[in-house]
């Protein structure tokens, strides 16, 4: 769904305020005899002993270094549970917010099939949200925290929902003024909240009204059923979404794919103006883009063809 140029950008250079400190307590029960079930788990929390969430954790010379990534983020319960491991000692590298290579890291010493860690770690400045009226869904959603940042680009931080609609940010920076965006309803409302601080109160993020944007990418049949890729490929409209953007490439907060009929519709917007994109995946076409405001339904986006030689 996100921008793979951005993901990296930000995995990669975003900066996390924070000091990372704290001791860990490992309640480990005896390592399986079957590899299968050497994971390592546990939970990981702030000194009063809440439970922080999007906790990046790492093992330290993971053997599968091609995973994407090699490495595990808490839930919304401060919860962890790695991919099965060789027996052995292994060292965990914790960082709340975001991983950057030169920042610092909490590094815990353990053993695979360790169960129930308990470490507590220092989640730095948070900010605390409740989405009212917030719809869980089968699977875990996550909001999105944006601010202004020196330079061209805007900075993104996530964070899973709680099943309740609580979102913490952690290790936040004190000197911007943040923004979140994040899926109320699966595919239905979406909300945001402005202005907002590091703190500890709670700010509720209210229902409010919501507007669509809808209309339909332009692109000659013959094209739109041509198979792409390699032979077992599908045709082309199987691979065709439609992004919505919130800040130009910076902040994704939305895809659909487009129907059969070339149309799409993207429901549940604040107002306010956004960077429609048409795009294919695996770049094998030029991209359609307009800046519209939230209640256009008439959009037509062009998909450049030259880009499409096969």
């Amino acid at each position: 769904m996100f921008n793979a140029s951005r993901i990296s950008r930000v995995a990669l250079v975003a900066l996390a305020a924070c000091l990372v400190v704290g001791c860990a307590r490992a309640r480990s029960r005896p390592e399986p005899g079957n590899a299968g079930s050497l994971a390592i788990s546990g939970v990981v929390r702030d000194p009063q002993g809440r439970p922080i969430p999007a906790v990046w954790v790492e093992v330290v010379g993971h053997p599968d270094p091609t995973s994407s990534p090699p490495a595990w983020r808490t839930d919304a319960n401060g919860r962890f549970e790695t991919d099965v491991l060789p027996p052995g000692p292994k060292e965990l590298l914790l960082m709340p917010g975001i991983y950057t290579p030169d920042h610092p890291t909490k590094v815990v010493a353990t053993r695979a099939g360790a169960r129930d860690l308990d470490i507590v770690l220092d989640p730095g400045p948070r900010v605390f949200l409740r989405i009212v009226d917030y719809v869980p869904g089968e699977r875990t959603r996550w909001a999105r925290a944006t601010w202004n940042d020196e330079g061209p680009y805007r900075e993104i931080r996530y964070a899973p929902i709680g099943d309740d609609g609580r979102v913490c940010f952690v290790a936040m920076p004190l000197d911007r003024e943040i923004e979140v965006w994040a899926d109320a309803e699966p595919g239905v409302r979406i909300v945001r909240a402005l202005g907002l601080v590091p703190g500890e109160s709670e700010r509720r993020i209210e229902h409010e009204p919501t507007l669509e944007i809808a209309g339909r990418v332009r692109i000659p049949k013959a094209l739109f059923e041509r198979r792409i890729g390699e032979a077992k490929g599908g045709p082309l409209r199987e691979y065709l979404r439609v992004s919505v953007y919130a800040h130009a490439y910076d902040l994704e907060i939305a895809e659909t794919r487009v129907e059969d009929d070339g149309t799409f519709r993207v429901p549940g917007l604040p107002p306010g103006s956004y960077l429609v994109h048409a795009h294919v995946y695996g770049g094998l076409f030029g991209e359609g883009e307009k800046q519209v405001e939230a209640g256009t339904t008439d959009i037509v986006l062009e998909l450049d063809q030259r880009a499409h030689k096969k």
